[in-house]
């Protein structure tokens, strides 16, 4: 039993009422699944698929498409794939998708209505950038192709196609990937001897033990084996006896008989008179320059002092009374007459 029909006999078992059926995968064999981002799936595809207990990795987009040229869906059935956590791919998509029932005319209205200018887009239709299809079952046969076609995709990795009906729970097989990974792929190339998951997929050749034979690079079909040889054994010929034509051979020196150059005789460097900055009067007089020197400071004019005399005498008893002063003026007008 392959992995698609064990996953189809738990799904008709479950349809069925029997809510305990598990898909009995082979051996070694692990599913990716990727579907669409509608909530009405959480909870409902996995165990329709038989995988409840043991979820596989996901993968999930606006109505389950992956187009061409679209890295995010390859980027991550690649992963699994190298991480061994994926065998082969189921792409499950389901009826009554919103992604199959709204037109192009409501999706530019939502992008206004969001802000966003629609010449972001090119010349691609907002609609088809945005993932919005005619039919739910072509939306799974252009999804399978797209990453059939992607060459980063394993070329036997099986890829298949269901439509999960959300009345009845039951699955419709779209694609059937085994029949599309037997077939001869486009591109020619060394075979990889069959799909096996994780590192050891590629029939590599087992390194070169150390210490081993040399390895033969003799053309198909010649008679010649082992290691090849540089020449005939024997002693390393010297530098000074000839030999013969196939021998190893190195170029004679140079000559050395021309004396080398003399050193250059070093160039003492210039020597210059160090003068004074600021020269004096007399200097620039004998130099024969004509310069307006500012002039010399005159020394302070002090004013004249008075000559100093004997003050008259008070005679004793006189004070400094209005009746004093009125007395010494009437004896100073005694002494002038």
């Amino acid at each position: 039993m392959t992995l698609l029909e064990a996953v189809l006999a738990a799904n008709r078992a479950r349809a069925e009422g029997d809510r305990a059926a598990r898909a009995a995968l082979p051996a070694g064999a692990l599913p990716f699944v990727v579907t669409c981002m509608d909530p009405r799936l959480v909870g409902n595809v996995i165990p329709a698929l038989g995988l409840e207990g043991t979820p596989p990795p996901q993968a999930k987009f606006a109505g389950g498409i992956v187009r061409p040229g679209d890295v995010s869906g390859v980027r991550s059935v690649l992963a699994a794939a190298v991480l061994n956590m994926a065998t082969e791919v189921l792409v499950v998509g389901h009826t009554d998708c919103r992604m199959g029932r709204i037109s192009s005319g409501e999706v530019r209205t939502g992008l206004q209505r969001l802000g966003v200018r629609l010449d972001g887009f090119g010349t691609e239709d907002p609609a088809r950038w945005l993932g919005v299809f005619a039919s739910e079952r072509s939306a799974v046969l252009s999804s399978v192709e797209a990453l059939r076609q992607d060459p980063r995709m394993p070329p036997r990795m099986p890829v298949h196609g269901l439509l999960f009906h959300l009345e009845t729970g039951r699955l419709e097989i779209v694609v059937d990937g085994y029949a599309a990974a037997a077939a001869p792929t486009a591109a020619p190339g060394p075979s990889l001897g069959g799909y096996r998951p994780g590192p050891a997929s590629l029939d590599a050749p087992p390194p070169p033990v150390f210490g081993g034979p040399a390895p033969s690079f003799a053309p198909a079909g010649s008679a010649a084996r082992g290691p090849v040889s540089l020449g005939a054994p024997g002693p390393v010929p010297s530098l000074g006896s000839p030999g013969p034509a196939s021998a190893l051979s190195f170029p004679a020196p140079p000559p050395f008989a021309a004396p080398p150059p003399p050193p250059p005789v070093p160039v003492p460097p210039p020597s210059f008179a160090v003068q004074s900055p600021i020269a004096s009067a007399g200097e620039m007089r004998d130099l024969g320059e004509t310069r307006d020197l500012p002039p010399e400071p005159s020394p302070p004019v002090r004013a004249p002092e008075k000559a100093k005399g004997p003050k008259p005498k008070r005679k004793p008893g006189r004070g400094d009374s209005p009746f004093d002063r009125a007395q010494d003026v009437l004896d100073r007008l005694r002494r002038d007459e």
